[in-house]
């Protein structure tokens, strides 16, 4: 009787303290959201994402990649190498450090004249070169092509006249020019030609670097360096 009457007393005991425990439970169910506080930034990102949007992202602690850029083409090495189309004058003292034989009795201002000269046909060449097709003359545009046909490694990039231009008159400057020539001054000396003069003044800028002969196909080039 004593272990039956125990008994009884735990299992009311149990009963009253299941039915406070789900008591407790069906109160924390009904009032959780008072005891759980949301942060601030997630609230606010949820009832205005437009503005949440607009905010500067936050910067990342990754360092930034590293994009390798190629080195500068330098100028002489560039593809759009400025084609040098004149020969320079003379200065007094490269004519004075010139061989006596060179001169050839040549006062400078006779030398540079002739280099002026010579300038102007190769002036009047690239101008030529430079028509568009359709607005040339079946002449010079079988000129256009002798210049590609001569064209070779040694002239690659340069300026040059061939000698039969300049003893053809295919540019223009003497008697049955075409006008491709520019205006010579007053006291030139004349249109440049392969006469004694003109070879000699060849010989002249050649010995100091200035030009260079290229030879092949029957052709000699007169080569601007």
């Amino acid at each position: 009787m004593m272990r039956l009457r125990r008994a009884e007393e735990e299992r009311a005991v149990l009963d009253s303290l299941d039915s406070k425990v789900a008591a407790a439970l069906d109160h924390l169910t009904e009032n959780a959201h008072s005891f759980i506080r949301m942060p601030e930034k997630a609230i606010e990102a949820d009832t205005d994402p437009i503005a949440s949007a607009h905010e500067s992202p936050i910067p990342s602690e990754e360092p930034h990649s590293i994009i390798p850029t190629e080195p500068a083409i330098p100028a002489a090495q560039s593809a759009t190498t400025k084609l040098v189309k004149s020969i320079a004058v003379l200065s007094l003292e490269e004519y004075e450090a010139l061989p006596k034989y060179l001169l050839n009795r040549m006062s400078l201002d006779k030398v540079n004249a002739s280099i002026s000269e010579f300038n102007k046909l190769v002036a009047a060449k690239y101008t030529c070169l430079k028509t568009p097709h359709m607005k040339m003359t079946k002449q010079q545009r079988d000129r256009f092509w002798e210049h590609k046909k001569a064209s070779n490694d040694g002239t690659k990039g340069k300026a040059f006249l061939m000698e039969r231009e300049i003893k053809e008159n295919w540019w223009g400057g003497g008697s049955g020019g075409e006008g491709f020539a520019a205006r010579r001054d007053k006291n030139a000396t004349g249109p440049f030609k392969l006469d004694t003069v003109g070879r000699a003044v060849l010989a002249l800028v050649r010995h100091l670097g200035r030009i260079k002969e290229v030879r092949g196909g029957g052709d000699t080039r007169i080569v601007i360096v």
